[in-house]
Order: C-alpha cells, then sequence, then structure tokens
C-alpha cells in the first residue's frame, strides 16, 4: 500500500525497484533501522516478521497507535478535517498538539492530531524547536486530503505483525543491525553524509556514526543478511559501499524547497550487498 504519512526523504518512489531485490532474498526477518513513513516496507506486504524503528518518538507513537487503536483515532480525524483550512485554525491545532507533546498525552487524539499536521504542515515536514514544540509552519494547500478510514485501517492491517520501536540514541541503530541473521533483509536509509539538520535533536548523522553504520552493515552481510542502503553520492559513501556492495546511481530533488523550480537535484546511491 501507498504510505498515508508524508516524510522528508521518503522512499516511495524507490520501493518499485528495490521490493523485488527484497523479496528475492527474505527468508527470515525485515529491518528497517530508519522508518520514516515505512514506504518500503508497506510495498513489501511482507507477512513475516519486521522491526521498524526511527528516533522521531511522535511519529513512532503514531504507528503504534495506527496498529492498536485504528478505529479510535478515525473520529478525531474525521473532526478536524472538517475545520477551516487556515493558517489561525492551523496554529490553533498546532498549539493543542504541543501541549499534548509536551505532557506526553499520546493517545489516539494526539496520533489524529499528527496525522492532520502532517498534511496540512509546510511539505509534511518534521521539525522540533529546543524546547521541543513542533514549529512546521502552515502549508497553505488549495485543498487537503486526510487519510480516510479506510487508509486507517489498511495501515493498522499491515502493521500487525510488525515490531515499531523508538530509538533514542544513533549506537542503537547499530544494535539494531548486530541483531539481524542469516536470510534477513536490511534496508538502511539513514540521515544522509552532511546533509542532515537533526530535526529530532538525536541524530547527527556526521562521519563517525556514518562509518560506523557501514561497518555494521557490512558484518551483516559477512553473516548471511543481505542490505540494501541509500546515502548521499559523493567519494566517502562510494568508497565505504563500494567495498561490499554494487553500487547504483540517481538523482532525485529535495523535497523540502519551497517550489519546483527551487529543488536541487541530489546525486544518490543505492547500495545492493553481493
Amino acid at each position: 500500500m501507498e504510505p498515508i504519512i508524508k516524510w522528508v526523504g521518503g522512499k516511495r518512489w524507490l520501493a518499485p525497484r528495490i521490493t523485488p531485490i527484497i523479496r528475492k532474498h527474505l527468508k527470515g526477518n525485515y529491518y528497517e533501522p530508519f522508518m520514516g513513513s515505512a514506504s518500503v516496507f508497506l510495498a513489501l506486504q511482507y507477512t513475516g516478521r519486521s522491526y521498524l524503528y526511527d528516533s522521531v518518538e511522535a511519529l513512532v507513537t503514531t504507528f503504534l497507535l495506527i496498529k492498536r487503536k485504528p478505529m479510535e483515532i478515525w473520529p478525531h480525524l474525521r473532526r478536524l478535517g472538517k475545520t477551516p483550512n487556515n493558517q489561525q485554525t492551523y496554529n490553533e491545532h498546532r498549539s493543542y498538539f504541543n501541549r499534548k507533546l509536551e505532557h506526553g498525552i499520546y493517545d489516539a487524539e494526539f496520533a489524529a492530531y499528527f496525522l492532520y499536521l502532517n498534511r496540512t504542515g509546510y511539505n509534511g515536514l518534521w521539525r522540533q524547536n529546543s524546547n521541543g514544540e513542533y514549529n512546521v509552519p502552515f502549508g497553505d494547500y488549495s485543498k487537503i486530503r486526510l487519510p480516510s478510514v479506510a487508509d486507517i485501517l489498511a495501515l493498522s492491517k499491515c502493521l500487525q505483525n510488525a515490531a515499531i520501536r523508538c530509538i533514542s540514541s544513533p549506537n542503537e541503530t547499530l544494535s539494531v543491525i548486530r541483531r539481524a541473521e542469516p536470510g534477513d533483509v536490511i534496508f538502511s536509509d539513514p540521515p544522509y553524509l552532511n546533509t542532515y539538520q537533526g530535526y529530532d535533536g538525536i541524530f547527527e548523522a556526521g562521519y563517525d556514526y556514518q562509518s560506523d553504520l557501514v561497518i555494521s552493515l557490512w558484518k551483516a552481510t559477512r553473516r548471511g543478511v543481505k542490505v540494501l542502503a541509500t546515502n548521499i553520492d559523493c567519494k566517502e559513501t562510494r568508497s565505504w559501499y563500494g567495498a561490499f556492495c554494487k553500487i547504483h546511481t540517481f538523482k532525485r530533488s529535495q523535497s523540502i524547497a519551497g517550489t519546483t523550480q527551487g529543488r536541487k537535484q541530489w546525486n544518490q546511491i543505492l547500495a545492493v550487498s553481493q
């Protein structure tokens, strides 16, 4: 199925290309250490055990609530969909969401507000200020399409055999990778080297972390795990991943620019272990 959450760096466009590779090699568990909108997981439609992780607690919480309480979310989202589509209403909803976020009130209503803000905020961006408040401005879209009850139920069904967890430090992703065994597949879509601004206050995916990640993935392949990984196309990533993967290259536009004309083309790589 298609993802119902917009996410910067999402790989919906790449999923048709890599899901056949994953299906060919997947005999055990499927791992996504950097879940985001879970585009590849959803396209895969794997009925075995999957493990999905992300560092954004609000995102992970929303996925868990959709998994466990889809019909409790829908009345709140339907109500939000009937409110005026303007900046004042958006700001009021954002303030209410931030109060729930501040006090850790992670209920079905929280998930509905997350979904609403994700579709009405600027380009589906997730960003928190130094106080932990969600501070993405109003997207000012002429039309808003919120997820339907069918969308929420379909996603809930897909998530039933997935373990979904929030990670609190970059090193936890390395621990996740160490759990993979022969017959498992890892799709690694980390914050790209030297391009990430640390919107969650956890990841600063610099050189040291990226090199540690590559070593962990290489060790996983030595154990019989199939690895697919994305990153920016540069000398370092080509050298690191090229040691044990076949490198494919492609160009994609930066998705957070305000206009199509302002979107920068990024050279990126898909590394597939051999």
